[in-house]
C-alpha cells in the first residue's frame, strides 16, 4: 500500500472557515497530506475553485440543480457525499481520509491512515443514552445512526472501497423523489445498514470520535481523545457545546470542565471567522428574485418532480438550471398542476402538507388560499406566493350570543399565585378592581410553571349579578393567550367584552402575535412605551393606559430587619459592598441581560476580593429563577462568571421577605436590561432605598429619571436571530457596560449623588403610591362602564348595593374633545355594534341623531354590521379550529410517548426475558453434554475389548453430536 495520504472535507460557503480549520489541525498531525476541500453550495460555473471542479465532475448541471432545489445546505453536503468521493477515490492513490468540517484533531489518527480493510468507519455511540429526557436520546441515536456518516477512511483505487461508495450512493438516488414526507431523506443513516459489507472495519474505541452524542459515556474529567467533534457548536456560543441538543442537553460545560476549557480556546480560534446566520451566503438558499427557498416550496417541488417521474406531468421548472424564474414562481402558484390535494396549486397543496393542523380546521383549498391572502403578511408568506383569491368565498351566519346583563361587574383572570411580574400585575388589578367597589370575580389561572404561592384571598364586596361578569379581563400577554384563546374565545361568543393587561419590552410589537388583537375589544397598558409599540398597528384594539401602582416604600427599621435575615441565611459578611440583580430566565435571559451586569462588575471591580478604599470588599449576588427550565442559559451564566469567587449565584425560590431582604441588602441594584415593559425589580429596589443603575430605556423611564437613578446610555441593535420571543422585532438597547462600571464604582467610593438619588425615588413612589390609589381604582370604574356602554346610576336609583362615582368613559382615542363637542347624554345611542365586534371597533364619538345624517347612518349599519359580525365569527371559527387542533395534536404526542415508553419497557422485559432462558439452555446443555461424555467414557472402559458394544457406543456419540449440533442451532437462532 502507498503512503500517500489525502485528506477530504465536504463543507458548504458559510462554513467553510471551519473546515479550514479541520484540515489544518489535522495537517499538524498527518504532515505532506494533499488536502482538498470541496464546498457543494459554490454555483456550478461561477468562481471556479477545485471543489467545484469535483462536483462538476461527479453530476450534471440538471441533476445537481434539482438536487439544490431539494436539499438545504446540510442534506446537500449528504447528498453528493458518495459521488463526488467516488470520483476522488477512484483518481487518487494511499489513503483517502473523509474529515467533518467540525472536526478538530488532537493526535495521529493512526486507525484511519493507516487502515486494514479497504474502509474503515467509526462508531458514534455503544449504548443506548439513558431515558431521562435530555438529548440526544434514543431517538437521536436511532436517527444518526451507530455509524458516523461523516468520519471514515477509504483505501484508494480499490474496488471494494468503490463498490461502497456505489452501493451508499444507490441509496440516495432516488430517495427524495419517493415520497416528499422524505424529503430529508439523505439523513437516514445509510453507512449502518453497509458497514456489514465485505472488506470494510468499524472502529470500536468508545472515544473516538469524541462529541455530546457519546461524551457522557466516554468522557469523566479529562479529555484525552485524538479528535472531537464539535456538531453544532458556534463560536458567538461557547457556553453551548451544541446547538442540535437544544434545551436539554446532555453533556454540558458546567458538569465537563475540561471540554469547557476546549470549548472557549475553539471559541477563541472561530470568532475572526463568524458569519452571522442572517448573512445569505449560499446560492441555492434564495431565489435569483431574493425570495428564499421555504420548505414548502421543496415540497412543492419535490411533488412535481415525483409525478415528472412517474410520467404524469411536465418537469417542474428549475431556477437553478437555466430555466426563468417566473416561469417558476408562476408554476408554484397555478391551480390545475395535479398534486396531492387534488388539483390545487402546488404552493398550497405543499402548504396543505406542511401544516396539517390549519388545513383541517380551513377545510377546503379556498379557504386556505384565502387564509393565505388574510395572514399572510403575518405569517410570513410573501406576495408572490400567495395564490389569487377565490371571487366569492362563503361567510358563516354568526353564533347567536346569548342574552347578557349589563349591569358593571368584572372578572379578572391572571397568574394571581405566581410569584412573578404578571403574576404581581394580576393582584395590582385585582386590587384596583376591589378599590373600584365594582363587584369582582378572580379566577386563579395556574398555566404557569413558575412558583405559586397563594397570596391574595376571594375579593369581597357587591357580587349580586347573575350569570358570567359582562367584562372579563385577562392579564396575560399576547403570546400566552394565543397559546390557549380558548377562554377569550369563548367570553367573546357570549357577548362579553374582554380586555387585556400587556406588558411589551421592545418598540416593535411583531405580526405573529397581532392575531391576538382579534380576541380583544381593549388592551390596557402599564406604560407609554408599551402603548406606542402597540398602536403603531392600525389594527390594533383600543389602548389605555392606567397608572400601575409601584412598590410603596419601606420604612428603615424593616429594611434593617429583612436585610440581616437575608445576610444571615446567605452567609454575607457585614464587610461586603453588595451589587445585586435579580431576574426570572422565563422572562428571556437575553433581554434581561445578566451577563451585561457581570460584565460590568468585573470592570468596575476586576481583581475578585480586592478591597476598597473603606475596607468593603465588593460581591455580586445574581438571583435567578426558572434554571431548571432554561439549562442553556444557567450554563452561559455561569460560563460568564468563569469561576469568580466574589460572585454569589442564588436560584432557588424566595419569599416575599427573601425578595425584599435582597433589596434591602444591597448597596447598589443593576439592571442593565435591554427592554422592560415596566421594571418591577427596579421599583422594588428603589423601594428598599437602594440606589439602582439602569439601562435609560423603554418602561422603566416611566419612574426612573437623572434625579431617582443611575441612568446608563445605550444604543440601538438588532435582535439577535436566534433570541425566543423577540426575534424579528427590530431593535432593542445595548447599555454601556463602561459607563456602568463608573457608576457602580461612584457608589462604592460613597459618592454623594446616590443618597440625594435614594432620597428622590423615596419620595417619587410616596407621590405614585398616593396616585395610583386614587386613579387606579377610577380607571377600572371609567373603563367597565364603558365597555358595557352602560349609563352612570343616578344617586336615588342604584343600581348597585354601592354607589358608583359618576365619571364619564373615557374615549379610546388620545386627542381630547372640547366640551363643546361633546354631545349630550340623552342623544348618545346604545354604544357597540352588538354582542360580536370586529377587532380595533370599540365605543368611538357618536354624530347627532335624527334627521337625513341619522337616515343613512341606519342604512349603513344595517348593510355593515352583519358583513362585521359575520367576518368577527368567521375568524372566530377558525382560531376554535385551530386550538381544538392543538389540543387534539398535544394529546397524541402523549398518547405516543406513553406508549412508547410502555412498549420499550416490554421489549426490554422480553428480551432479559430470552437472554435468561438462552443462559439457562446453555447451562442445561453444558450439564447434558458433561453427563453423556461421562457415560460414555465409563461403557467404553467397561466395554473393552467387546467389538459389538464398541460400535453401540460409537453410534451413542454420534447420535449425541447430532444432538449437540442441534442445541447450537436452537441457541443460534436465539
Amino acid at each position: 500500500m502507498s503512503d500517500a495520504l489525502t485528506v477530504v472535507c465536504l463543507t458548504t460557503v458559510r462554513r467553510r472557515p471551519l473546515a479550514e480549520r479541520a484540515i489544518e489541525m489535522f495537517s499538524i498531525h498527518h504532515p505532506g497530506a494533499q488536502r482538498r476541500i470541496i464546498v457543494v453550495d459554490d454555483p456550478i460555473g461561477a468562481n471556479a475553485t477545485d471543489g467545484v471542479a469535483w462536483v462538476e465532475r461527479a453530476f450534471s448541471e440538471r441533476q445537481f440543480a434539482r438536487l439544490a432545489m431539494l436539499h438545504t445546505d446540510a442534506s446537500l453536503m449528504q447528498a453528493v457525499r458518495p459521488m463526488v468521493l467516488r470520483r476522488i477515490v477512484s483518481e487518487a492513490t494511499g489513503t483517502v481520509v473523509v474529515l467533518p468540517d467540525d472536526a478538530e484533531t488532537f493526535a495521529r489518527l493512526t486507525r484511519l491512515i493507516e487502515p486494514t480493510a479497504a474502509v474503515t468507519l467509526c462508531n458514534t455511540r455503544f449504548g443506548p443514552p439513558p431515558l431521562d429526557g435530555k438529548l440526544p436520546d434514543a431517538v437521536d441515536t436511532a436517527a444518526l445512526g451507530r455509524i458516523d456518516q461523516d468520519l471514515f477512511s477509504m483505501r484508494a483505487d480499490n474496488q471494494r472501497a468503490l463498490d461502497f461508495l456505489d452501493a451508499w450512493a444507490a441509496c440516495l438516488v432516488r430517495s427524495p423523489h419517493v415520497d416528499t414526507e422524505r424529503l430529508a431523506a439523505t439523513a437516514f443513516p445509510w453507512l449502518d445498514s453497509l458497514a456489514d459489507l465485505p472488506r470494510v472495519e468499524c472502529i470500536t474505541d468508545a472515544a473516538f470520535p469524541l462529541s455530546v452524542r457519546n461524551a457522557d459515556e466516554s468522557m469523566r474529567d479529562t479529555v484525552t481523545a485524538a479528535l472531537i467533534r464539535w456538531p453544532g457548536f458556534k463560536a458567538e456560543t461557547p457556553w453551548l457545546l451544541s446547538a442540535e441538543t437544544g434545551e436539554l442537553p446532555r453533556v454540558r460545560t458546567t458538569t465537563h470542565a475540561a471540554l469547557a476549557r476546549l470549548a472557549r480556546e475553539r471559541a477563541v480560534a472561530l470568532t475572526p471567522f463568524f458569519v452571522s446566520e442572517d448573512e445569505p451566503l449560499r446560492a441555492f438558499t434564495h431565489l435569483p428574485n431574493g425570495l428564499p427557498v421555504t420548505n414548502v416550496i421543496r415540497h412543492a417541488y419535490a411533488a412535481g418532480l415525483q409525478r415528472f417521474e412517474s410520467g404524469n406531468a411536465d418537469e417542474p421548472p428549475n431556477p437553478f438550471a437555466g430555466d426563468a424564474t417566473e416561469a417558476f414562481m408562476s408554476w408554484l402558484i397555478s391551480p390545475g398542476e395535479a398534486t396531492n390535494s387534488g388539483g390545487a396549486a402546488p404552493f398550497v397543496g405543499s402548504f396543505r402538507r406542511l401544516h396539517p393542523e390549519l388545513s383541517d380546521s380551513l377545510g377546503s383549498d379556498d379557504d386556505v388560499i384565502a387564509w393565505l391572502n388574510d395572514r399572510g403578511p403575518a405569517t410570513g408568506v410573501p406576495r408572490e406566493l400567495r395564490p389569487p383569491r377565490p371571487s366569492s368565498a362563503p361567510h358563516p351566519s354568526p353564533p347567536a350570543p346569548a342574552p347578557l346583563s349589563l349591569r358593571p361587574a368584572v372578572e379578572v383572570s391572571g397568574y394571581v399565585d405566581a410569584a412573578f411580574g404578571m403574576g404581581a400585575a394580576a393582584r395590582a388589578v385585582v386590587a384596583a378592581c376591589r378599590a373600584s367597589a365594582i363587584p369582582t370575580l378572580v379566577h386563579r389561572d395556574t398555566r404557569t410553571a413558575h412558583h405559586q404561592d397563594a397570596s391574595i384571598d376571594e375579593p369581597s364586596g357587591p357580587a349580586d349579578f347573575d350569570g358570567p361578569t359582562p367584562v372579563l379581563v385577562l392579564v396575560r400577554n399576547a403570546d400566552a393567550l394565543l397559546a390557549d384563546p380558548a377562554d377569550a374565545i369563548a367570553a367573546r361568543k357570549a357577548g362579553r367584552k374582554v380586555v387585556g393587561v400587556w406588558f411589551w419590552e421592545v418598540a416593535t410589537f411583531p405580526d405573529r402575535l397581532r392575531p391576538a388583537f382579534a380576541l380583544l375589544d381593549e388592551i390596557w397598558v402599564a406604560t407609554d412605551f408599551v402603548a406606542a409599540s402597540l398602536r403603531a398597528h392600525s389594527d390594533s384594539p383600543p389602548i389605555h393606559r392606567f397608572t400601575f401602582p409601584l412598590p410603596a416604600p419601606i420604612e428603615v427599621s424593616k429594611c434593617e430587619s429583612l436585610a440581616h435575615a437575608f445576610a444571615c441565611e446567605h452567609h454575607i459578611d457585614d464587610d461586603r459592598f453588595v451589587v445585586a440583580f435579580s431576574f426570572d430566565y422565563d422572562s428571556v435571559a437575553d433581554r434581561k441581560n445578566p451577563w451585561g451586569a457581570i460584565a460590568a462588575y468585573k470592570l468596575a471591580f476586576p481583581v475578585a476580593d480586592e478591597a476598597l478604599a473603606d475596607g468593603r470588599r465588593p460581591l455580586l449576588v445574581l438571583k435567578a429563577i426558572g434554571s431548571d427550565r432554561h439549562p442553556i442559559d444557567h450554563d452561559r451564566l455561569v460560563f460568564s462568571i468563569d469561576g469568580r469567587s466574589d460572585v454569589l449565584l442564588i436560584e432557588n425560590h424566595l419569599n416575599a421577605d427573601g425578595q425584599a431582604g435582597l433589596f434591602a441588602r444591597a448597596d447598589a441594584y443593576i439592571s442593565l436590561h435591554r427592554g422592560e415593559g415596566l421594571g418591577l425589580t427596579v421599583a422594588e429596589a428603589m423601594a428598599a432605598g437602594t440606589p439602582v443603575v439602569v439601562t435609560d430605556y423603554s418602561g422603566t423611564t416611566s419612574f426612573c429619571d437623572a434625579d431617582t437613578a443611575w441612568l446608563v446610555p445605550f444604543e440601538l441593535i438588532d435582535i439577535p436571530a436566534w433570541t425566543p420571543v423577540y426575534a424579528g422585532c427590530g431593535q432593542w438597547a445595548e447599555p454601556d457596560i463602561t459607563v456602568a462600571a463608573t457608576y457602580l464604582r461612584s457608589i462604592a467610593t460613597g459618592a454623594d449623588p446616590a443618597k440625594t438619588m435614594t432620597s428622590n425615588a423615596t419620595e417619587q413612589l410616596r407621590r405614585r403610591m398616593t396616585e395610583t390609589h386614587d386613579s387606579a381604582p377610577a380607571f377600572i370604574t371609567t373603563r367597565v362602564l364603558s365597555l358595557i356602554g352602560a349609563q352612570h346610576p343616578a344617586t336615588d336609583e342604584p343600581t348597585m348595593e354601592t354607589a358608583v362615582p359618576t365619571l364619564e368613559p373615557v374615549p379610546p382615542s388620545t386627542t381630547e374633545t372640547s366640551p363643546a363637542e361633546t354631545p349630550p347624554a340623552e342623544s348618545v345611542p346604545p354604544l357597540g355594534l352588538g354582542p360580536v365586534i370586529l377587532p380595533g371597533v370599540g365605543p368611538t364619538e357618536r354624530p347627532p341623531a335624527g334627521g337625513m345624517f341619522a337616515a343613512v347612518t341606519g342604512r349603513v349599519r344595517a348593510t355593515v354590521e352583519p358583513m362585521i359580525a359575520a367576518q368577527a365569527a368567521f375568524e372566530q371559527a377558525r382560531i376554535i379550529a385551530l386550538v381544538e387542533a392543538v389540543q387534539q395534536t398535544r394529546q397524541s404526542v402523549l398518547d405516543l410517548e406513553t406508549n412508547a415508553r410502555a412498549e420499550r419497557q416490554t421489549l426490554t422485559e422480553v428480551i432479559g426475558g430470552v437472554q435468561s432462558h438462552v443462559s439457562n439452555v446453555q447451562s442445561n446443555h453444558d450439564a447434558l453434554y458433561a453427563t453423556v461424555t461421562e457415560l460414555s467414557t465409563a461403557t467404553r472402559e467397561a466395554a473393552m475389548g467387546q467389538v459389538d458394544l464398541h460400535d453401540a457406543v460409537t453410534r451413542i456419540d454420534a447420535r449425541l453430536d447430532d444432538i449437540t449440533r442441534q442445541l447450537n442451532a436452537i441457541l443460534a437462532r436465539l
